[in-house]
């Protein structure tokens, strides 16, 4: 009876956080269900300020810079986010904005690692697809093009 008892303590206990972190995140979340990114975003940021973020709150910011295209920010809350999660559509949506910023190489890593993950996907499958293809270089200066094999 003991046992029960110490589980219920520790499932109630749980429940008070759970809501606790709801109610901290309530006006982020009632702006970012109503496409209001851009002040969902400053709510979010704010709860950052305060030290009462975790990684919701992270991955909530990064998709509210993700859906209004701030790259940059998106990107770093995304890393952020990563440090404490795997979760495959975050990997991928990391990785687009890794490419958007111009880091193709990483952005690439992250790609392999979601395709890994889920290789049912069709984002991952085009991925595997399209990234087995050589690649182009460009011609340096004073090469003769004439030279190159051709594999298409």
């Amino acid at each position: 009876m003991k046992k029960y008892s110490s589980i219920l303590i520790i499932i109630l206990i749980s429940g008070l956080f759970a809501n606790a972190q709801s109610k901290a995140t309530k006006k982020a979340d009632k702006l970012f269900s109503k496409f209001e990114f851009v002040e969902a975003a400053k709510a979010y940021e704010e709860l950052i300020a305060k030290g009462a973020a975790d990684v919701y709150v992270y991955r909530q910011l990064a998709d509210a810079y993700y859906n209004v295209f701030n790259t940059v920010e998106a990107e770093k809350w995304y890393a952020k986010t990563l440090e404490s999660s795997e979760a495959p559509e975050t990997i991928y949506k990391y990785a687009q904005m890794l490419k958007a910023n111009g880091k193709y190489e990483a952005s690439n890593a992250q790609m392999a690692k979601f395709a890994s993950m889920r290789p049912a996907d069709h984002r991952a499958i085009s991925f595997v697809k399209n990234n087995s293809k050589p690649k182009l270089r460009l011609i340096a200066k004073g090469e003769n093009p004439k030279n190159f094999i051709y594999n298409f």
